[in-house]
């Protein structure tokens, strides 16, 4: 074998090997690319969700059919702070219903400990209808921050010491992936945590019967 012909066989080689890589590399870039789109879908689908059980239970504090028992409407807010709102409302027993006459009392709260080793900053959201007990949304939620505003427009300082001030509020959602694809790079880099995040706010959020005063 000549001289020639064997360096033509290390050459093809090498040049295939490094196709190969190139192959390799392209196709892991792809399937990561996919499954950074298929959890931000993910994400999305979820904010989706839990946007529409917030806003819609928001929207009907100090709402009851018998208008009679949340009167004034004023006193529907219970309690108030910067993570959690405990108010009062009427949740349909019958889903086509607008409300069944009966007063009842809904928490909002978010968890304070880490339940994802994944992503530390993961907490539970709880939603607690008439003090039963919950195991909480666990959707990747990072934070549920909420403010507090007057008739006047004028921020409430936080934890709220008068829920009768209350007019309206912002709402805050942010969500995470729970178990990022890139978890090392998820942890020490803020740009990587971009591709793994959704936000949602609601600004001045009204329910009608905090108006009627």
């Amino acid at each position: 074998m000549g001289t020639s012909t064997i360096f033509d066989i290390v050459t093809s080689t090498v040049i295939g090997g490094l196709l190969l890589l190139m192959a390799l590399r392209l196709n892991a870039q792809a399937i990561e690319t996919n499954a950074i789109y298929q959890d931000n879908l993910n994400l999305q689908q979820g904010l989706v969700a839990l946007v529409d059980i917030v806003e819609y239970d928001f929207r009907k504090i100090g709402y009851c059919r018998d208008f009679t028992k949340i009167n004034p409407p004023n006193i529907a807010i219970v309690s108030a702070d910067s993570n959690s709102i405990k108010f009062l409302t009427d949740i349909p027993s019958n889903p086509n219903d607008t409300g069944d006459g009966v007063v009842d009392t809904i928490f909002y709260s978010l968890g304070t400990v880490a339940v994802n080793p994944n992503n530390p900053r993961e907490r539970l959201l709880y939603r607690v209808v008439n003090g039963e007990t919950t195991k909480g949304w666990n959707l990747g939620v990072t934070r549920f921050a909420l403010r507090y505003f007057d008739a006047l427009g004028d921020t409430i300082i936080s934890p709220v010491t008068d829920p009768k001030l209350i007019y309206t509020l912002e709402v805050n959602l942010s969500l995470e992936s729970p178990a990022p694809l890139t978890a090392i790079q998820y942890h020490d880099s803020a740009s990587a945590q971009e591709d793994f995040k959704v936000y949602w706010k609601q600004i001045r959020l009204a329910s009608r019967n905090l108006r009627n005063r």
